[in-house]
């Protein structure tokens, strides 16, 4: 494990409370499609739902669309940063004390690495909002008990996979709730 990385543009939270840092060019989509099983999911599951949309495997169609949905929905939380428009977006299943304390967690590495004034349009089943990373690191999400010490930070996502694979499989947060189309929309 290791510090959090401040240059990477985009995140994975799991449900473990495990931050996973994508670098570069690579994408969300890309990490879960080449490793499945670290995501909870199976090979034939990812080919499954490419071939039910007609796409080749890997594009940012309708099939990613759904495999992110299916991840966020067991307790996943996808963030993206945008430099261009000095904005976070931020997925992330249920409005619960859980997943509010690891975005407020998250929202004050983010201020520490000068990301303060960023904003965040942020995602939970059933709501939308638009924030400032500096108004979630203030407790405008949350009230409550703190969840600041529960993440894990990784030096990449091989540093997680060697993490992840040695230990036994299991969400604290899932929920039957579906998570409707245009609730991203900005995927």
């Amino acid at each position: 494990m290791g510090k959090f990385k401040k240059d990477a543009l985009a995140y994975w939270i799991s449900p473990k409370a495990a931050i996973i840092p994508i670098f570069g060019a690579d994408k969300h989509i890309e990490l879960v499609v080449e490793n499945p099983s670290v995501f909870g999911l199976s090979r034939d599951e990812i080919d499954e739902i490419y071939h039910f949309e007609g796409e080749l495997y890997g594009d940012e169609g309708n099939a990613r669309v759904k495999i992110l949905k299916r991840l966020i929905e067991r307790g996943w939380i996808r963030i993206r940063r945008y430099d261009s428009k000095k904005m976070f977006s931020i997925n992330v299943h249920s409005d619960i004390p859980e997943n509010r304390g690891l975005l407020h967690q998250f929202a004050n590495d983010m201020v520490d690495c000068g990301f303060g004034r960023y904003d965040v349009h942020l995602t939970f089943t059933g709501r939308k909002g638009d924030y400032t990373i500096q108004q979630i690191a203030d407790d405008d999400l949350y009230h409550g008990d703190s969840a600041r010490d529960s993440l894990m930070f990784f030096e990449d996502f091989d540093d997680y996979c060697n993490y992840v694979l040695g230990r036994s499989r299991g969400s604290r947060r899932q929920s039957g709730t579906q998570l409707s189309d245009d609730e991203f929309a900005d995927f």
